[in-house]
Order: structure tokens, then sequence, then C-alpha cells
């Protein structure tokens, strides 16, 4: 068997990353707008749908935001097709109502948490990360991995103090502290984040490593 983690919705993540293993740090990354949480999100499920209990972490979207999402998301796997702009506005079919009915009894029955954390401090991730892993020990399994949607979008006070005006200080603070924490809980993580805008002075609009926001650090540690 593996040592890592296989994905069964995304064979692009399985192809690129392999299983994805125990205590790494992976950074996913793209300009606003470019689909990080759409990918990200489909990730997540791809690992819980593998039987790999899961926490993802998000700063951005609301949980009911999020939820849309997730059944949209859920719905297209099973080869429904819901629009998540018709499920926002509540004009769903009363076929289409029968499969987001279905669509939740799976849900349930999957080993994700999805949980809106708002912009909050970094340690907060840690202490959600570490309950996450005690609730799946009381029940018998071992938490495999957390996905955090996105770095730049939480603070490090409890790290650096009043020292919050530099974005690398930030960011280094950041990075650092989920990189030890994936190691310590021995789970995988997936950390969203942004990329700088030099990208889009290109022609071709392919980005390269010293794209990412505060390159060094967050390449350093993944």
């Amino acid at each position: 068997g593996s040592v890592g983690f296989h994905n069964a919705w995304i064979s692009d993540f399985n192809a690129a990353l392999g299983d994805l293993e125990p205590k790494t740090y992976n950074i996913l990354a793209g300009r606003p707008g470019m689909g990080k949480t759409v990918a990200a999100v489909s990730s997540a499920l791809g690992y819980a749908a593998s039987g790999n209990p899961w926490i993802y972490l998000h700063a951005e979207m609301s949980a009911e935001q999020m939820d849309l999402r997730v059944v949209c998301d859920m719905a297209f796997a099973l080869g429904y097709k819901i629009s998540i702009d018709k499920l926002r506005k509540g004009e769903l079919t009363e076929q289409e109502e029968i499969l987001v009915a279905r669509v939740k009894e799976m849900a349930d029955l999957m080993p994700i948490e999805f949980v809106a954390i708002g912009r909050c401090d970094v340690s907060q991730v840690g202490a959600l990360v570490r309950r996450a892993k005690a609730k799946w020990a009381a029940q018998g399994r071992k938490l495999a991995g957390c996905t955090v949607d996105y770095l730049q979008l939480l603070s490090a006070e409890s790290i650096v103090g009043g020292n919050q005006s530099q974005e690398r200080i930030i960011v280094n603070a950041i990075s650092g502290y989920l990189r030890k924490l994936f190691d310590e809980e021995e789970i995988a993580g997936i950390v969203l984040s942004q990329l700088s805008r030099k990208v889009e002075d290109r022609a071709n609009s392919v980005p390269t490593l010293a794209d990412l926001r505060e390159s060094g650090r967050l390449e350093e540690d993944a």
C-alpha cells in the first residue's frame, strides 16, 4: 500500500504529487479568480472520498457560501448538473431538489469538515486541527490532512506580537507555523496562497516559483 493519501476525484493531483504524504506542506497558488478554491475544495473532497478524514479551513467565504460550492461540487461528481446560481437563488426544480437531498445524504457520510474561520490568528488554525485530530482519534481513525484557504488572510499576532505592519514578517511567521503544525501533527497540509501581479505582465501568464508572494520562505518551507 501507499504511505500517502490517494485522491479519488482529481487524477491530476495524483499524477503531479503522487499520493499526498503525511507531514508535508504543499502550496497551491494562483491569482484571484483563477480557481484556487475550486481546485482546493474538489481536492479535499477527493481525499475524503478515498476514506481519509480531512478538515478544510476557509477564511474568505461564509459557511453558507462554502456549503453551496460543496453541494454543487459533489453533485457534479455524482453526475448531476446543478447550477450554483440557481441553488443560491432558490430556483431549483423539484427534481433538482431531490438530487440535492441525495447529495446531502452523501455529504453527511464523508469524513470531512468545512470550517469558516474568518481572518483569524494562525494559532486558531492549530487549535482547530488538534481538535479535529482528537475527534477522529476518539472514533479510532486518524486525521489525514488539512486545507487552509488562504495564507494571506491569516494574521500572526500570537507569534510576532504588534509587529504586523510588514507583510514579509507576517507571511514568514504564518508559513513557519503551518509547516511545523503539519509536521508535529503528522498530517498532510495544502495551503492556498496568492501569486504576485508579475505573472499578469507576461504574454503567456504562466506562473513561476518566483511569483509566490514572499516566495523565498514559502518555497523553502514547502
